[in-house]
């Protein structure tokens, strides 16, 4: 981990995207009531819509 992470890690200000993470692997907080927050359950990691790789992909469709 590396100083900056680390410092944003401090400060709660690390971002995640919800799309890549399963409806029950994200929990929603309300502090304050008026603001809805959502994050990661604790110890998730991100499945769905993973960037593939080249070689996972296979080879690009060309027409001659």
């Amino acid at each position: 981990m590396d100083q900056n992470f680390r410092e944003q890690s401090k400060s709660d200000a690390i971002y995640t995207c919800e799309k890549h993470f399963a409806p029950e692997d994200i929990e929603i907080c309300q502090s304050p009531p008026e603001m809805t927050k959502k994050k990661p359950k604790f110890g998730t990691l991100p499945k769905l819509n993973m960037p593939t790789k080249s070689y996972e992909r296979g080879k690009p469709y060309t027409t001659s």
